[in-house]
């Protein structure tokens, strides 16, 4: 009789060491390396080990469905191994039915030994390498065993004869401990329980690390669902399509369209592609290099949504860089908060799943974010992020995720998901180390309480701040909003000089972004203002512009290089100089542009009088057009694209 085939055996190996389930990427990996009869008879002994529906289709393509054997959630399912738990017969014995029931008793203990949560610990649940073979030989009497020892049973099998009606009802109370699976065949016949999963959209360099830390402290790693960064290249995504490798390069129209028909099995409604392609296209500079996930997001929203997907997307994790708008990375583009409104009009069922979000992301929770967050999530009961600065991915922000995910899951257990910005703080101190970083600007809202939580600095020194945790309703505080706005506008005109070249004793080009500056002074002022719902439209507004600007005079050097560097504007650039020098002016080159040398004072007189040049008249469009985009992201720092920052 033909052992499991050795990639099967290496995959099942490392996954009950590990105490993970099997991933798509790996069952792939190993039927790649084995033949339709290896496949068969993996599926045979073996398919107790998968977990998903989706992971038994996999094989099911490969061997054919009639290869797979019914599935096991309860030894009640199968004739012989409920006469077996009624006492009617033993497995072991020499009958065509006493061999099915030994086939289902391993089954059984292969199913507690890859997915009951002390099973996963003994591998020798597994019986390998020979799996549900028939045979109760001493492999399987030491499988019996070891589940008998995980229940804390005084008693043991030395042979078949023992093993009698009480060892079925041992193994029936672990089964009943380990999560359903359902045949292949009926996925697409019934509406399933659906089972709760993570989404971690990471638009960072390193988003990954973040959400395997997550991913382990689930009961499953597959419960996890990464998006991030595209394998095929930026705006690029690759799917298989009834069974063939497609590719879909989502800036060209035509390829978009083809996207939203087929990547979805032609399931859409017109009005469900028409939101994709708003979600996909949202903005004009800042959506570069962010199409290949937002793609992959309405996938797993639509799984989400569709009746027979049987998956709730019950966690929501967004990670990367904010500033209270969108979610960007280092070198990645912008998950745009208009791209996940798109999305949620689309797939409602699936908005409604979402119990939990948080953004491991800088100023991404403020009380206005939260009811922007009800307004797409009607079912939300806990929200967090932060009100200032976030921790990078290796000074903190892995274990700012992990507390969140610690006490969310104590919390939905305790059956009332309560957490504040405080109980975050006390986890995160215990942790100690890096992950005491940026705690007092974590925030949270609680529906069952009503109440948003953060802290704020009650000192006046920055170099020794004493944090007091605040708590309000989401309702809006017009006397704080008056404050903060009395107070942003005594600063304004100090940023205004940095801007127009003429403060007294400091140059725009020579700021640094984590300076104590007039611009980050103005940035965390505007911030507060615009995230306070008790704002007026009138001073939302207000602090929305001053935010912007001041965030782009923070980042000063890094907008002249990438304004310099964007291809369409260089090309306009070298077009408009030639035209600019004929008509006398002084042009600068992008390299003089970028040089810390060029002061600010120096770039305004330049704009003015390329400005100048332009009203006068005789320049072509491109000339034109170059100039209007130099007055307005760079003279005035309007309009600039967050992932510029």
């Amino acid at each position: 009789m033909p052992r499991i085939a050795q990639p099967f055996l290496s995959l099942l190996s490392t996954s009950s060491a590990g105490g993970s389930s099997i991933t798509t990427e790996e069952l792939s990996a190993a039927l790649a390396q084995t033949t339709v009869q290896e496949a068969c008879t993996f599926a045979a002994r073996a398919i107790d080990t998968l977990a998903e529906g989706e992971l038994v289709q996999l094989i099911s393509r490969k061997a054919g469905p009639g290869a797979i054997p019914a599935a096991l959630s309860s030894l009640r399912d199968h004739a012989a191994s409920a006469a077996w738990l009624a006492g009617d017969l033993s497995p072991g014995a020499d009958s065509a039915e006493a061999r099915a029931a030994t086939v289902l008793m391993q089954r059984a203990l292969i199913k507690i030994g890859a997915h009951h949560a002390g099973g996963r610990a003994l591998p020798a649940l597994l019986q390998l390498p020979w799996g549900a073979d028939g045979d109760a030989g001493a492999l399987t009497l030491a499988a019996v065993n070891a589940a008998l020892d995980l229940t804390g049973a005084e008693a043991s099998v030395a042979s078949v004869a023992d093993l009698g009606p009480g060892v079925a009802q041992v193994l029936e109370s672990l089964l009943e401990a380990t999560p359903a699976t359902v045949h292949p065949a009926v996925l697409d016949a019934q509406e399933l329980p659906r089972r709760a999963r993570v989404l971690y959209v990471g638009m960072g360099d390193y988003s990954r690390a973040e959400a395997s830390a997550i991913a382990r402290m689930l009961p499953r790693r597959s419960d996890l669902i990464w998006v991030g960064d595209s394998r095929a290249g930026d705006d690029i995504i690759a799917l298989e399509i009834d069974g063939q490798a497609t590719t879909y390069d989502l800036t060209q129209p035509d390829q978009l369209q083809r996207f939203c028909q087929e990547a979805f099995a032609g399931t859409l409604s017109q009005r469900q592609q028409e939101l994709v392609r708003q979600a996909l296209e949202a903005g004009a500079w800042s959506n570069a290099d962010s199409r290949d996930e937002v793609a992959a997001m309405a996938l797993a929203f639509h799984d989400a949504h569709r009746p027979d997907g049987g998956v709730q997307l019950e966690q929501l994790f967004i990670s990367g860089h904010s500033a209270s708008s969108g979610v960007w990375g280092d070198s990645n583009g912008e998950l745009s908060m208009a791209s996940l409104a798109a999305l949620v009009e689309a797939f409602p069922t699936a908005a409604r799943g979402v119990r939990t979000v948080f953004f491991a992301a800088c100023n991404h929770l403020h009380k206005r974010n939260v009811t922007e967050l009800l307004g797409w999530f009607p079912d939300l009961q806990v929200a967090g992020g932060y009100s200032d600065y976030a921790p990078g991915t290796w000074t903190g922000g892995i274990s700012h995720c992990q507390a969140w995910e610690t006490l969310y899951l104590r919390a939905k257990q305790a059956g009332q998901p309560v957490i504040t910005a405080e109980d975050m703080v006390r986890r995160l101190s215990a942790v100690g180390g890096m992950a005491r970083r940026k705690m007092h600007h974590i925030a949270t809202w609680c529906l069952a309480t009503g109440q948003y939580s953060t802290y704020r600095d009650a000192s006046a020194s920055d170099a020794d701040p004493t944090w007091e945790q605040v708590v309000e309703q989401l309702g809006g505080d017009a006397t704080r909003a008056a404050a903060l706005e009395t107070q942003l506008q005594g600063l304004v005109p100090e940023l205004q000089q940095l801007l127009a070249g003429t403060h007294p004793t400091l140059d725009l080009r020579q700021v640094k972004p984590d300076d104590d500056t007039v611009a980050r002074q103005v940035y965390g002022l505007a911030g507060d203002l615009a995230g306070e719902t008790g704002a007026t439209a009138a001073q939302a507004t207000y602090a929305e512009t001053w935010r912007a600007r001041s965030l782009a005079a923070r980042f000063y050097g890094r907008v002249l290089e990438k304004f310099c560097a964007a291809p369409n504007i260089l090309a306009r650039m070298q077009t408009a100089n030639t035209e600019l020098a004929a008509a006398g002016a002084t042009v600068r080159a992008a390299a003089e542009l970028q040089d810390i040398a060029f002061g600010r004072a120096q770039m305004m007189a330049h704009i003015h009088e390329l400005e100048g040049l332009v009203a006068v008249g005789g320049l072509s469009e491109a000339a034109a057009s170059y100039v209007a985009l130099l007055g307005k992201m760079i003279g005035k720092l309007e309009g600039i694209p967050n992932t510029w920052v």
